[in-house]
């Protein structure tokens, strides 16, 4: 996942409840990704999904513009959740990387 884009997801959502006009995970899937256009990293197409939809899911789009990505929500047993959790490590190596 993308910094740039759940950055963008994030200020976007946490701007819109404070102005009383909370986004749909829908808006704000497309709006960040606007936002990641607008930038021009060259990234930020499906990036913010991974934080917009919580849990398992699986990130799909149809070739071509507008993107339309469309989230399938994954149900998992508490038994692989803490499985993966357990067996899962977020290592962070240091190097950045710009889409560019």
């Amino acid at each position: 996942m993308g910094g740039s884009s759940i950055l963008a997801a994030t200020i976007l959502k946490s701007t819109s409840e404070l102005l009383g006009n909370p986004l749909s995970p829908r808006s704000l899937l497309f709006l960040a990704s606007q936002v990641e256009q607008i930038m021009t990293t060259g990234g930020g197409w499906q990036d913010q999904l991974g934080a917009i939809y919580g849990g398992f899911k699986i990130g799909t789009s149809e070739r071509g513009l507008p993107m339309r990505i469309s989230c399938k929500k994954l149900t998992v047993s508490e038994q692989f959740k803490r499985a993966f959790e357990q067996r899962t490590r977020l290592i962070y190596t240091g190097k950045h990387r710009l889409e560019k």
